[in-house]
C-alpha cells in the first residue's frame, strides 16, 4: 500500500479523492438521538400518507391519550407545522383522519406564513380533505386572508373540484 493510501487519499483521473475513515463500531445513539430519529421517522411515514405504520409509531412512542395529542400536535420544526399541516399538504386522506382521531389541532398555524391545515389543503386542491377538516370543525373564518384570495368564489374555479352540473 502506498503512503497516500494509508493516509486516506487515493488518486484519480479526476484528481485527488479523500476518503473518510470511521470506526468499524459506532457507538449506540443515545436514548435523545433514538427519540430524534423516531420523530424524523414518524414525520417521514406521515409525508408520505403511510397512516398504518403512523398510527403505530405513535402508540409505540406514547401509550396514554393525552401524550398522543401532545405528539400529534407539536411542531415539527421551528416553523410550527404539525403533522396535520404535513397530511393536509400531501392530500393524504386516512392520515388526517387518523391524526384527527388521535387528537390533532385542526385550527393550529404554523408560524412563518400563519397557515392552517386548511389553508394547506386547499391550497393544494385537496378537496375531499378540506371537507374533512370543514366537518372536523376547522374554522374557516380568516381562510380568504390565509389564502391570499379575492373572494370565496375563487375556490370554485381551482384546477381538480368536481363539476357542480
Amino acid at each position: 500500500m502506498s503512503e497516500d493510501k494509508a493516509r486516506g487519499t487515493l488518486a484519480s483521473d479526476f484528481g485527488e479523492v479523500r476518503i473518510a475513515s470511521r470506526p468499524l463500531a459506532a457507538p449506540l445513539p443515545t436514548e435523545e438521538e433514538v427519540l430524534v430519529l423516531r420523530s424524523k421517522n414518524l414525520h417521514y411515514v406521515v409525508a408520505h400518507g403511510h397512516s398504518e405504520d403512523a398510527r403505530r409509531i405513535i402508540f409505540e412512542r406514547h401509550g396514554d391519550e393525552v401524550s398522543r395529542r401532545e405528539l400529534v400536535n407539536a411542531p415539527l420544526d421551528e416553523g410550527g407545522e404539525t403533522l396535520l399541516h404535513v397530511a393536509a399538504d400531501g392530500g393524504f386522506l386516512d392520515t388526517v383522519r387518523m391524526l384527527l382521531e388521535l387528537g390533532a389541532e385542526v385550527d393550529k398555524k404554523e408560524c412563518i406564513t400563519d397557515r392552517t391545515p386548511l389553508a394547506y389543503s386547499i391550497a393544494q386542491g385537496h378537496w375531499e380533505l378540506a371537507a374533512i377538516l370543514i366537518n372536523a370543525g376547522a374554522n374557516v373564518e380568516g381562510l380568504q386572508e390565509e389564502l391570499g384570495m379575492l373572494a370565496p368564489v375563487d375556490l370554485l374555479k381551482k384546477p381538480g373540484l368536481p363539476s357542480q352540473t
